[in-house]
């Protein structure tokens, strides 16, 4: 059996270039049932020799969104790998700002065995060469995540973080400042300071490929935070900003607030303050005016909202 030994990622612009997009792999979204590689900004791992491995297709199988899906496979011609590096790797046109961003999907892996694959989900700045962060599923039931030291961190399956095969997650990371907040569906799995601060260019789904596969749909990107709050938890608080008083007041229907950080549009932390109520009231007359993203802390969840002062 070959090994890879080299992996060629070639930077292809994406047709996506919208900072708020889901990708559900259908036929009105330009894609078709086959090899992945070369459409919409999806391209796959080199061989080594100016080839890609096969394997990594559209397919109808396990659809979430729609009919279609991302089926990443193994490829019969390579042996297991040292790493995963085997997969799809999705190009955005223009880097995605990770402060702050949300990013979640789909998935569903075939086999958890001794035999099989370990797959990661991660997110990449191609200009430094890093992983800005990403969360792996061991062949074992583990979950990990990338931890600040750079190495993995294991979810132990006390905190319903492990996982079982045949079973669709819905996965979402989501970023604000430099903390990384990881949740299967909906739960809570980890928090903590993000690896790398810096924009993201790459997303990637693939495999050491050992066995079994893995299915991927619903790919959703989000750095708007308005978006993000209607997406994953719609009405769970309410704000309003009074412009005669300079005053923003946050309602929460269920949570206390913990704690509200508020960035600028050039990525600055402008407040930091911690709450401990269900209604609280900013006086924000010391900020310029402008447009501001704040992110909340409720109940261990961080959530985004934007508004404008003026």
């Amino acid at each position: 059996m070959k090994k890879i030994t080299l992996l060629l990622i070639t930077l292809l612009a994406s047709q996506f270039g919208n900072a708020q997009q889901t990708i559900s792999f259908e036929v009105s979204e330009g894609y078709s049932l086959g090899d992945i590689n070369g459409q919409n900004g999806w391209v796959v791992t080199g061989d080594g020799a100016g080839g890609f491995v096969s394997n990594q297709v559209v397919t109808a199988d396990l659809a979430t969104a729609g009919t279609q899906s991302l089926k990443v496979d193994v490829d019969p011609a390579f042996g297991g790998q040292s790493n995963p590096i085997i997969g799809g790797f999705y190009n955005y046109m223009t880097p995605i700002p990770y402060n702050p961003s949300v990013f979640s999907f789909d998935v569903n892996i075939s086999e958890q065995n001794t035999n099989s694959s370990d797959y990661i989900f991660g997110l990449v700045n191609l200009t430094a060469g890093v992983y800005v962060t990403y969360i792996r599923f061991s062949f074992n039931g583990n979950i990990l995540v990338l931890a600040r030291d750079g190495s993995n961190t294991v979810i132990q399956p006390d905190t319903n973080a492990d996982w079982a095969p045949g079973v669709t997650y819905n996965v979402r990371i989501e970023i604000a400042g430099n903390t990384e907040t990881f949740f299967i569906d909906n739960a809570q799995i980890y928090t903590g300071t993000l690896v790398s601060a810096a924009d993201i260019e790459q997303a990637r789904f693939i495999h050491d490929n050992f066995g079994g596969f893995a299915i991927m749909d619903n790919f959703r990107t989000n750095n708007e935070a308005t978006a993000s709050v209607n997406e994953f938890n719609s009405n769970i608080f309410t704000h309003f900003y009074d412009k005669d008083s300079d005053v923003i007041t946050l309602k929460s229907s269920t949570l206390a607030f913990d704690n509200i950080q508020i960035y600028n549009l050039m990525g600055q932390e402008v407040l930091n303050k911690n709450l401990s109520q269900t209604t609280e009231t900013l006086n924000l007359s010391e900020l310029n005016d402008g447009l501001y993203l704040a992110n909340l802390m409720m109940g261990g969840q961080v959530q985004t909202l934007k508004f404008l002062k003026h």
